[in-house]
């Protein structure tokens, strides 16, 4: 007997939980689009890029609005909320669109600035700030500002590598792509591969002290020694491609295509599928805040017929 597999997803917004996972509840409420892509945190405030702009929470996403005045695109793949090192007291809030690049919001997204002087592809996926210096990979390229996006100069031209994330501990940042991981060990002006012991495409990158993880299209990998070698860390873990990672205290979560979030106590040892509500869900973005853990979830349906099986989804979606 044969199988024909065929992907049927559904794409579903934000839950939420408050009890680390064990239990997860549907917060939607004013969202205008259930395509979610990114989330950040910033004090009580929860900001979600979709295919429609920025929402914005302040109650835990129990209600959202829309802001994207001056925002030309719509799309948002990145968000990074941060200090305006300038202005001590303000804080800034950037975006990263499908095609329309870098966007600057100075009073918590009520308004948008285009901030794209030296961008040559403004196709954004990963932004993240590391003291005054603000990154921003593109799908073929990594870009840095030392003045909140009002400059930008290539710091690393990927050529046809998509840089999908980024990571930043101790002066050392990380930058994730289809070829794997580069460091940086000074501020961007030089980047090294480090990938020994990885040959996968890396969608996700997170830190806890001397660990480094990276989530992969073959699972979950760990450097304890700054990505110079690498070990899969898988036991327990059925889902190939692992598109986001969040750590909360000694947890660690990853969101894979498919099953719903995963959950490690042991830095990687082993694995156990922590879902209750969100087993048939896709998670396509983590996110904690204080007590409060937030996943970008697409349902997938699973229909069964006696020659074809749906399962879903088998694709990534590339930031």
């Amino acid at each position: 007997m044969g199988f024909v597999v065929e992907q049927n997803v559904t794409w579903s917004g934000v839950f939420l939980s408050t009890d680390n996972g064990t239990n997860w509840t549907a917060v939607n409420s004013g969202l205008t689009s259930p395509y979610v892509y990114t989330l950040a945190t910033s004090g009580d405030s929860v900001f979600a890029g979709s295919a429609l702009g920025v929402s914005l929470s302040t109650d835990n996403g129990t209600n959202w609005t829309t802001i994207n005045n001056g925002l030309a695109a719509t799309s948002v793949w990145a968000l990074a909320a941060s200090p305006d090192h300038e202005n001590p007291g303000s804080n800034n809030l950037f975006a990263g669109t499908d095609g329309q690049g870098v966007f600057l919001s100075t009073d918590d997204g009520t308004t948008w600035t285009a901030i794209n002087n030296g961008i040559t592809n403004k196709s954004i996926n990963a932004l993240i700030m590391s003291g005054s210096n603000l990154f921003a990979g593109s799908n073929s390229a990594i870009f840095l500002s030392t003045n909140n996006g009002a400059n930008w100069f290539t710091s690393f031209p990927g050529g046809s590598s998509c840089v999908t994330s980024f990571a930043v501990s101790d002066g050392n940042i990380f930058a994730g792509s289809w070829d794997g991981v580069l460091l940086s060990t000074d501020n961007g002006t030089s980047w090294t591969a480090v990938n020994s012991g990885l040959t996968r495409a890396v969608f996700s990158l997170a830190i806890s002290g001397n660990n480094l993880f990276a989530g992969t299209n073959g699972g979950v990998y760990l450097s304890t020694n700054n990505g110079s070698s690498w070990n899969g860390i898988n036991s327990g873990f059925t889902i190939s491609n692992v598109n986001a990672l969040a750590i909360k205290d000694t947890k660690l979560f990853a969101g894979p295509d498919y099953n719903g979030v995963f959950l490690s106590t042991n830095n990687g040892t082993s694995w156990s599928s922590f879902n209750n509500e969100l087993s048939n869900y896709s998670i396509e973005a983590l996110a904690v805040s204080g007590n409060i853990f937030l996943p970008v979830l697409t349902a997938v349906v699973f229909i069964y017929r006696p020659t074809t099986v749906i399962v879903g989804p088998g694709s990534v979606m590339i930031l």
